[in-house]
């Protein structure tokens, strides 16, 4: 669709998102980060985030604007080793299967690669009927067990009282 490969096995149609839409965009300590590696980046869930690279590969379960492939989480349609990072904003709460899109992260990622993922903990539902989990640090840290060097820590942008607010708001 608009030349961009749909890989995956989901029978569901892909939903084309409007190209005016704005997701959240990366941290500037990120993109950095990215521009410092010399291979590639997966950007799991990047919707209309206001980021490209040349070397991110921004992966969705439906069409946005700047969608590069779409494909499912639980199975990508990559060889194994392929990336040197791998990120994913705000996806995690919103896959059925939180443990095998663990293990494919894993499997496409290089060794000595990273993996930065910002996942719900604290937040009321939100993009029904596809938010599944909030997960404390304990369930991330098991969703990545098969993993070294698992840091948990709460975001910044995204501190208890932020959470607290929004539940509130939404009450």
């Amino acid at each position: 669709i608009r030349g961009v490969p749909i890989l995956r096995s989901e029978a569901l149609p892909v939903v084309e998102r409007p190209t005016d839409y704005v997701s959240g965009g990366l941290p500037q300590y990120l993109i950095d980060h990215v521009d410092l590696l010399p291979g590639y980046t997966l950007f799991l869930g990047a919707g209309n985030s206001n980021f490209r690279h040349p070397r991110v590969i921004e992966v969705e379960f439906d069409l946005f604007r700047d969608t590069d492939v779409v494909a499912d989480a639980h199975a990508f349609p990559f060889r194994s080793n392929s990336f040197e990072l791998v990120i994913a904003m705000n996806v995690f709460e919103h896959l059925r299967q939180p443990f095998d899109a663990a293990r494919e992260v894993l499997r496409v990622l290089a060794p000595g690669g990273e993996v930065l993922i910002h996942t719900a903990f604290l937040q009321p539902l939100h993009e029904a009927p596809a938010h599944f989990f909030n997960a404390t640090e304990f369930g991330v840290r098991e969703w990545f067990r098969d993993f070294s060097d698992v840091a948990c820590h709460v975001a910044q942008n995204l501190n208890p009282l932020y959470g607290l607010s929004w539940i509130a708001h939404d009450l």
